[in-house]
């Protein structure tokens, strides 16, 4: 199974050829990836640092509670990016998490 490599999905993302749903979803992931304050080169580490920083499962539902908990004096950066990557949970089932999502944006790329 190939990673997402963020330098791909930005190539994805200008494809002509793509859905815009999707690279409107790839957009929401470069924002809040690019936004994190540790750089990460897959979606995949993107998805497992969001894990360890809200110590759970990556739902919106958990996203959310953390957000609410962050002191925006130490964690501005990963509070903006969480609010950013609130935002892709509407494209997708209720209850699905980051790295479901990720699965599946793996598949519609063909990268599975």
């Amino acid at each position: 199974m190939k990673s997402l490599n963020i330098d791909e999905l930005e190539d994805a993302q200008e494809s002509n050829g793509i859905d815009p749903v999707l690279a409107n979803v790839i957009g929401i992931f470069l924002k809040a990836n690019n936004d994190w304050p540790i750089a990460v080169l897959t979606l995949e580490d993107f998805e497992s640092e969001v894990s360890n920083f809200i110590n759970g499962t990556t739902t919106k539902n958990n996203i959310y509670l953390a957000s609410k908990k962050i002191d925006l004096f130490k964690n501005a950066w990963q509070a903006e990016s969480l609010g950013q990557i609130m935002d892709v949970f509407q494209f997708f089932e209720k209850g699905m998490s980051l790295k479901e999502i990720i699965e599946r944006l793996r598949i519609e790329l063909g990268n599975n």
